[in-house]
């Protein structure tokens, strides 16, 4: 049956194989969760639907916590698998199998790098929304609730429960997402595009608008396309992978020190690096790394597979001579 899917076109294969397995996986994490609700949970759709407002409910933070990992292995991480699956592995990127190149051991200073910079960009992200204008009144809310969602899966009264949100908040979604984004998305687009470039780009702001954080696209989109050049410089989503688990992961560990201390607050932790001297010299490193991660990259050895659109053709398959099966059977 594979082999009749390997027939379809790379826009097809793009503009509906791609959004179905989307579709499917959404629906999936639907019929999770109204089969735990149903179960265990016991929640009107209601109560389910802003349930980061109930603070009478005891199990809050677990509930979210379930409701974020099934989110993330039905909605990101089956869409890539149906794909591999109903297209068969050579459709997917090689990136997905080989090891990265050296360069690999840069990416936790680069990520750290980076942060600053993405606070920059998030400052001129909001100040670019017209205080009072449709955008405000209609992102902002939008806004409000990620982040009071976010607090209340962030709290964190022990060890215990960092280990639970670095593994369920960083570790999971830099395997799910990666693979979906970087290992699928970005794959197939720049398949499409026969250009990488766009492939990048196109991914990151999908993968940017996908979060419906308005506030935080630009930076988001950046990070995204910071990520995808990463994989195809160093030979291995798993570069990807790692940026994405050391960005998530030294998030959750702000929100845990800064829960846990009081001589540090997150104010002081977001100007960290932002001032203008600071960020020369920042920039100045980053673009010393890019030349870095350039100069080791195997793209110019891969990027001809990287392009290549692996389809079946219809007419090897073999027609069963129907007058003879009768025969056989018969015999």
């Amino acid at each position: 049956m594979n082999k009749i899917f390997q027939t379809f076109s790379q826009p097809l294969r793009v503009i509906i194989m791609i959004p179905l397995f989307l579709a499917f996986g959404y629906a999936l994490w639907a019929v999770s969760i109204f089969i735990l609700n149903s179960a265990w949970w016991g929640l009107t759709m209601e109560q389910l639907t802003k349930i980061q407002n109930l603070n009478n409910f005891p199990n809050k933070t677990r509930v979210l916590q379930v409701i974020q990992f099934l989110s993330q292995a039905c909605v990101f991480l089956a869409p890539p698998v149906l794909f591999w699956l109903f297209f068969g592995k050579a459709s997917v990127n090689r990136f997905l199998m080989n090891k990265p190149n050296i360069s690999i051991w840069l990416v936790p200073i680069l990520v750290i790098l980076y942060i600053p910079v993405m606070e920059v960009i998030s400052t001129f992200n909001e100040r670019i929304i017209p205080e009072g204008s449709w955008l405000e009144n209609t992102f902002k809310p939008m806004e409000e609730s990620a982040a009071q969602l976010m607090e209340s899966m962030l709290q964190m009264n022990g060890l215990g429960d960092l280990f639970i949100n670095l593994f369920i908040m960083a570790f999971v979604p830099a395997i799910c997402e990666e693979f979906l984004f970087r290992g699928l998305i970005q794959g197939q687009l720049t398949k499409l595009f026969k250009n990488i470039h766009l492939g990048i780009w196109f991914t990151a702001i999908i993968f940017s608008a996908i979060h419906l954080q308005f506030y935080g696209f630009l930076p988001r989109m950046v990070l995204g396309a910071l990520f995808g050049y990463l994989m195809i410089h160093t030979g291995s989503i798993w570069t990807s992978v790692l940026a994405h688990l050391i960005n998530n992961g030294l998030a959750v560990l702000t929100w845990y020190f800064v829960q846990h201390s009081d001589s540090i607050n997150m104010e002081q932790i977001e100007q960290t690096g932002t001032s203008p001297s600071q960020l020369i010299i920042i920039l100045g490193a980053l673009g010393l790394m890019g030349v870095i991660f350039m100069k080791r990259s195997p793209w110019s050895l891969l990027k001809k597979k990287y392009y290549e659109v692996i389809m079946f053709d219809i007419t090897e398959i073999p027609i069963v001579d129907q007058e003879k099966d009768n025969t056989s059977l018969d015999s």
